[in-house]
């Protein structure tokens, strides 16, 4: 709380804050009438606080952004969290690509693991290894992915990962056909 008030210069208050216990966890529910109700007199002081904690709920993580950050690999965490951090609208969405090709990147590669642990080869699944996996594009890793765990399936190989499948088939599943009209 300390290093809080002094980097809004509002130190002085640290005795009030710490006297009524109202801690970081707690700030997000203070109101105004409660600033005045511990001592707070100046309507520009309470403003600032104000201010300053809704710029605290706004830069809050929630829990499953933290897990991601948290325990996810780092070419996934670290990308995610700079998208989370940043303002500029337009690098957020390049970030957001970025995070989403890392994770088709990984999965592909722990695909890649089960096809060379199987026992099973396919010429096909080999050519895509060679032609797909070289590029960084979305419909290439997600083709080989798509390819090869149907390929595995089909071969009854026991995966190491034995969520890949069905993490992956939850994904497909929720896709809706995509439809065209051409007008002339």
């Amino acid at each position: 709380m300390e290093q809080w008030l002094k980097g809004l210069g509002l130190e002085k208050y640290l005795d009030l804050f710490e006297e009524n216990e109202i801690t970081l966890d707690y700030l997000p529910e203070i109101s105004d009438e409660d600033l005045k109700d511990i001592g707070i007199k100046s309507l520009p002081h309470r403003k600032k606080i104000l201010k300053a904690i809704a710029d605290l709920s706004e830069n809050a993580l929630d829990e499953q952004e933290k897990q991601v950050i948290e325990a996810y690999p780092y070419l996934i965490a670290y990308p995610f969290r700079e998208m989370l951090n940043q303002e500029n609208h337009f690098l957020r969405i390049q970030l957001m690509k970025d995070v989403f090709l890392n994770v088709l990147k990984y999965l592909g590669l722990l695909t890649v693991e089960e096809y060379i642990v199987s026992d099973v080869r396919s010429r096909t699944i080999n050519q895509l290894f060679r032609e797909k996996l070289y590029q960084p594009q979305f419909g290439h890793w997600n083709h080989f992915i798509r390819e090869t765990i149907l390929f595995l399936e089909e071969e009854n190989h026991d995966f190491l990962i034995p969520e890949l499948p069905a993490a992956y088939k939850n994904v497909e599943i929720g896709k809706k056909p995509k439809r065209y009209h051409i007008e002339i």
